[in-house]
């Protein structure tokens, strides 16, 4: 098999894109990695050469440009890694090469779908698209002078969120308030949506042009640092109803690429709602192969440019449908003090890639030493601070 030439650009040590030089190697890619040097995935055996990039965003996006219009059309395919490279790029859509990379086509309706939630959210109705019911404040606050008047429990959701970052839980009017004093010298518009019970869960997939031919399905049931955070712990199912999700997200946007769908099967209604696109690489694409579906293949075919054969999750034997994610749930060990716990997550750990995993063991320590240690640490490695 013929190899191509793919670009991964990297701004942040997140773990999503930590295992992704391993899926492009899988579908026949020489991966070169753009990113700082400090960052967990430079240490993949799978890439095969490393371009230093500077950390803050716009450095990040006018150094790759130079290095795209260096190498003209040498790359087959450029992923960008995590969600903070998407908007460093996304800042610049109306460039040429900025439009290239990302996942949406470069109309400012479609470039703010990636870059706002609250915008998708508000027009994700329109589409139908089944979301928790909802009511969108143009500010911070108009949302306090409201407060009263909500329906509580709800859920605060800012234009910008990672991992649960960008989202607020309000139990009564007076929380609300609690929590929108800390947004109140931000002029932006946020969305309430009804609390919801159920299976929170999410859906990794590999969109072609709209339309999506690979994809997961996993419940989270636990979570770090709160339950507004990530997942630690996923169950992997079949739920046919996500396609249906799926295909309308695909029809709204054009998505093309990898992309994270989070979604919430509501508990009273017993009907699946959407709550987010992650527009970038989500981190449990190795976790195909138990529900069936191999996204290395699906990738190489989209590169191939030929038919592509969709593939749709199955149900995965019960024995190996539940995984404690690398590194995800050793930060949850640690932090309930349950050290026997860690070995949960050691089969989830990509062995075949053993300086990855050394760095993300690395990545697991120095989060819960101290501060002044980590200082130390950093400077004795002649590394800046940040």
């Amino acid at each position: 098999m013929e190899l191509v030439d793919l670009l991964l650009a990297v701004r942040i040590d997140a773990i999503g894109p930590a295992r992704l030089p391993r899926l492009f190697h899988r579908a026949g890619c020489r991966v070169t990695l753009f990113c700082p040097p400090h960052l967990a995935v430079r240490r993949s055996r799978y890439v095969d050469r490393h371009i230093v990039a500077p950390a803050i965003p716009a450095e990040f996006a006018e150094r790759l440009r130079h290095h795209l219009e260096e190498r003209g059309d040498g790359y087959r395919w450029v992923q960008l890694g995590d969600e903070t490279a998407v908007r460093a790029v996304a800042e610049r859509y109306r460039e040429a090469w900025a439009a290239r990379l990302l996942p949406v086509g470069t109309t400012h309706d479609l470039v703010s779908l990636i870059t706002d939630k609250v915008e998708f959210l508000s027009r994700a109705v329109d589409h139908g698209i089944r979301v928790p019911s909802q009511r969108r404040f143009e500010s911070v606050g108009d949302l306090r002078r409201s407060a009263k008047d909500l329906a509580y429990p709800l859920v605060l959701k800012l234009p910008e969120s990672m991992a649960g970052s960008g989202v607020r839980l309000a139990r009564s009017a007076e929380d609300l308030d609690l929590q929108a004093s800390e947004l109140e010298n931000m002029t932006l518009p946020v969305i309430v949506q009804a609390y919801l019970t159920g299976d929170h869960g999410s859906s990794e997939v590999l969109f072609e042009h709209g339309r999506p031919i690979a994809w997961t399905n996993g419940i989270h049931t636990e979570f770090w640092p709160n339950s507004l955070a990530a997942s630690c712990v996923r169950e992997l199912i079949e739920l046919p109803e996500a396609e249906d999700l799926l295909r309308k997200l695909g029809a709204m946007t054009g998505y093309h690429g990898l992309a994270g769908v989070d979604w919430i099967r509501d508990e009273a209604a017993g009907r699946l709602c959407f709550i987010e696109l992650n527009p970038r690489p989500a981190p449990c694409y190795h976790l195909g192969p138990r529900a069936g579906v191999d996204f290395a293949r699906a990738f190489r075919e989209l590169l191939a440019g030929g038919p592509v054969t969709v593939q749709r999750p199955r149900q995965p034997d019960p024995k190996r449908a539940l995984v404690h994610q690398f590194p995800q749930y050793c930060y949850r060990a640690i932090g309930d003090r349950a050290w026997l716990r860690l070995i949960r997550a050691l089969p989830d750990a990509p062995w075949d890639d053993p300086w990855l995993v050394a760095a993300l063991v690395r990545r697991v320590l120095t989060h819960f030493l101290p501060a002044s240690l980590r200082a130390l640490l950093r400077q004795l490695a002649g590394r800046p601070r940040g």
